[in-house]
Parts: C-alpha cells; structure tokens; sequence
C-alpha cells in the first residue's frame, strides 16, 4: 500500500502561504537600496531570531537548511526527496575532490547535512586523501576516484568536474525511476535535459572535443546523445538547430538571448512542472514540489539581493527573477 502524506501535507499548505507571491517579489525589487531590501527579507521570518547578527550569504544558507529539514520531517527517508537532495549531494563531492586534491580546508563551499546519514565536507575530503571510497553511497565511488585521479595527476578540473557532473545526472534519473514517483521521473527528465542543453551549447562555444563532451553529457529522454554531440562539434547554430527540432525550441530562443535567459527558462518550467502539486492532498509529490518551490524562492531573493548590491536596475531585475509557484 502506498503511504499516505494526509497530515504533513496540511502543514506543507500552511508553509506555502509564507512563500513570496509576485506582489512580495515586486515589492522586494522596488525596495530601494541593498540595505532596505534585506531588511524586508529579516522582517519576514528569514534568518531566524539571530538574523540582524547574520550576513546575507548567512540568511540564505540559513533558509536552504531550513527547508531541506522541513522535508525531512515532513517526508522522512523518501525516495522522490532524495532524488532532489542529489545535486546539493554531488556538490559536496565536487568541492571535496577539490579540497583533497589541493590540500584546501573546506570551509564554507560544503552545503549542510540536515539529516544523520549525511557525510559532512570534512568527511568526504578525508575519505577522497585516503582513497576509502567504499564509505561513500555506491552511486559515488567510481566518480569520486576518477574525478580525484584526474584532477590531482593532470590538473584537469575541467574534466574532474564533468565526471561528476554527468554521475550526479544519471543518479538523478537512476534515483527518480527508483521511486516510482510520476513527479520525481518528469522533474529529473527536465532537469537532465536542460543541463544536457547547457553542457552542449557551452562546448560547442568554446570548441571542446568529441571526448570531454561524450563523458559530460548524460543520456535521457528527448535527446539523442550521440546526436547531440555531433551538434554540440559543428558550433553552437548546430547544438540550437538540433535542440529546436526535438521539441526545446524555447530553450533555443532563450540560448540565443544569453546565459542569464537560458536558466531563467530553466527553473520557470520547472515551476510550471510542480504547480499542479498544489492540488495533490495524499502523495509526497506535494511535499517534493513546495521543496523545489522553496528553494526557487531562496535563488530569488539571492538574485534581488546580489542586484542591490551591484546596483542593477530594477528593469533588469524584473527580468531575472524566476516564475513564482504561488
């Protein structure tokens, strides 16, 4: 029988009527100046009570930990969660191999662990300087050593970050097939496409080899790899020609406005995506869908405040900031 979600989804219902509509956005880039704005976003609960002592970057890594532990308590050891938890997962593992490899301390480039099971950054550095890679999840061990091996006999970064990079994809679509969730498989099948998309148009704008682009992109549905690849070697008009012919004609459009449209596209249709959760009352869809919509909200209020800072206008703002889920 398949759990029920009835109560945890009453209290994510009452977590989304704190989430930033579009008044609360628009209100937030007219603020004014920097010092205005952030203290619009402490006022309204984030940060904490410690939030007048805390730094921006504080806030927001404040308000990422907050929500990944409202999953956890809401959804417990959940399979469709886990699928969303990768990507900050497989980052900790990037900057670990990182870390390890040129005998940095890690410092702040980890993201948290809300939960036991976690390995915190300093554990994955440890483990990657001592090669014990059998105390990594299954999932991660080849990765981690070749992305480690690369990096510390070559120097290639490039080449140890898209090792890991094209894992954490497969795992993402591994995972969300797992979990039979319809919402998990849609979500990391656009996910995986978009990043397949990225991976393509940058290699073929800086005119990568048929190799390093073969061992970054991530096989999935509505792409051809190898054709994708064949692409991505005849230029960037090749990578938008063959894109738009397989049904990412929005994607091509957005590419050809800049990077900064590109992933605005990128996290909007995945809004478009979990919207239909809001009317989910059983399943931990609901549950995934309010998480990604968190964390969409968090990047908006990181991409307001970075644009105070640099005193970007409030036009171009207006066109930065992401589809908001309520």
């Amino acid at each position: 029988m398949k759990r029920e979600y009835i109560f945890q989804i009453a209290r994510v219902r009452s977590l989304e009527n704190r989430l930033f509509d579009n008044q609360m956005i628009a209100q937030l880039v007219s603020s004014g100046d920097y010092d205005t704005c952030i203290s619009a976003v402490r006022e309204h609960g984030w940060g904490g009570d410690n939030s007048q002592s805390m730094t921006e970057e504080e806030i927001l890594k404040y308000e990422i930990g907050r929500t990944w532990k409202d999953a956890q308590e809401l959804a417990g050891e959940s399979e469709v969660i886990d699928v969303l938890k990768t990507p900050q997962s497989f980052h900790n593992l990037k900057a670990a191999v990182k870390c390890a490899a040129c005998g940095y301390p890690g410092g702040t480039v980890f993201y948290g662990n809300e939960d036991s099971s976690s390995l915190t950054g300093d554990e994955l550095v440890r483990i990657i300087q001592k090669g014990e890679y059998g105390r990594l999840p299954e999932y991660m061990r080849d990765c981690a050593d070749e992305a480690f091996k690369s990096l510390a006999h070559t120097g290639n970064g490039q080449m140890s970050d898209a090792v890991i990079d094209r894992t954490c994809l497969e795992t993402m679509l591994s995972k969300a097939k797992s979990s039979g969730s319809g919402l998990a498989i849609k979500y990391s099948e656009l996910y995986v496409a978009y990043c397949d998309i990225r991976i393509a148009y940058r290699a073929a704008a800086t005119a990568r080899p048929k190799d390093f682009i073969m061992r970054s992109v991530a096989a999935c549905e509505g792409l051809d790899k190898d054709k994708l690849v064949s692409a991505a070697l005849g230029g960037t008009d090749k990578v938008l020609e063959y894109i738009s012919a397989v049904g990412y004609l929005k994607a091509a459009e957005a590419l050809k406005a800049g990077s900064a449209a590109f992933e605005k596209l990128f996290d909007d249709e995945i809004t478009e995506l979990i919207r239909p959760s809001k009317y989910d009352s059983f399943t931990v869809g609901a549950i995934a869908a309010y998480v990604l919509a968190r964390l969409c909200e968090i990047k908006n209020v990181r991409i307001i405040l970075s644009g105070k800072r640099n005193l970007v206008s409030d036009d171009v703002l207006v066109e930065r900031v992401r589809m908001t889920y309520v």
